[in-house]
């Protein structure tokens, strides 16, 4: 199992990335010269009016399909379960807090309307969104989780499935191999703004966060 970290300076965080199997970028790709919180609504907008976007239950939990970027994803209480082709992985959030010192969770089951699914703790919002340019993950936080001390906010996630990782040169896109060889998953998009929009400088990282 993997762990990895993103990273603001402020206390108010709004995270976006956007994944997408293989090496390519889904294929609806007529919006993708746009910036990036423009995609966003708008692959969000199309997703929520389109029902082969939405999120199924399967008794307490969730499913959804990713159309074009050819993956398949569940949430439960335990994290998300992403396939694509035979390549699987599992994500689930760690904790956040500032720099290494993160907040333990509480264990809660999704809840879904239409195309988005949410996981609520509090504070700290985890949600995704599917839509035409991949499934979409943000955390929205409503207040700051303590004194920050000088350290960056810190949101960290475990990836367990990954034969490979790499975090990409800008810091700003994370790429999973999978055991099964063949698909990767692209981890790209990230963004993080403040309570008034301003832009945030934020970026992953691999290292500074103990991983059980």
């Amino acid at each position: 199992m993997r762990c990895f970290a993103v990273g603001v300076g402020l206390w108010f965080l709004f995270a976006v990335s956007m994944w997408s199997a293989g090496s390519e970028q889904p294929s609806a790709t007529h919006f993708s010269s746009l910036p990036a919180t423009a995609q966003s609504s708008i692959s969000a907008a199309i997703g929520r009016d389109d029902t082969a976007y939405a999120a199924r239950r399967l008794g307490e939990d969730f499913h959804v399909d990713g159309l074009h970027s050819h993956l398949t994803v569940d949430f439960n209480s335990k994290g998300v379960s992403l396939q694509a082709g035979d390549a699987r992985w599992g994500l689930a959030l760690l904790g956040y807090g500032y720099g290494e010192e993160l907040r333990p969770l509480a264990v809660v089951s999704p809840q879904a309307k239409l195309n988005r699914v949410e996981y609520r703790r509090g504070s700290l919002t985890e949600w995704y969104v599917n839509g035409p340019a991949g499934l979409e993950q943000g955390f929205t936080l409503a207040s700051a989780p303590g004194r920050s001390r000088g350290q960056p906010l810190t949101v960290a996630l475990t990836v367990a499935g990954a034969s490979q990782a790499m975090v990409e040169k800008d810091g700003r896109g994370l790429k999973l191999g999978g055991m099964g060889g063949g698909r990767s998953l692209r981890y790209s998009g990230l963004n993080a703004y403040d309570a008034t929009g301003k832009q945030l400088r934020a970026g992953w990282s691999g290292a500074g966060v103990s991983c059980v």
